[in-house]
């Protein structure tokens, strides 16, 4: 299987990517609920911050790009 580009760095890197995804309550709460559920869209995604689906979106993404959540955002 092909490594991906967060999976080679180093251990540090990925402990600061980490620290960064979930400083912010909305992501942590984003993370909690997916822990809970596995799998949804954004649209379904129902969390405990009052948030515009942009907002959401916005959250998503940065998720995604610390490689704490796998998926496609559109």
């Amino acid at each position: 299987m092909k490594s991906t580009y967060y999976e080679e760095l180093p251990y540090e890197e990925k402990l600061v990517r980490f620290m960064r995804g979930v400083a912010h309550p909305v992501r942590m709460a984003i993370l909690v609920k997916l822990a809970k559920i596995d799998s949804c869209s954004d649209q379904l995604l129902n969390i405990d911050y009052p948030v515009s689906q942009p907002v959401l979106k916005q959250h998503l993404v940065g998720l995604s790009r610390e490689g704490l959540i796998k998926g496609s955002t559109r």
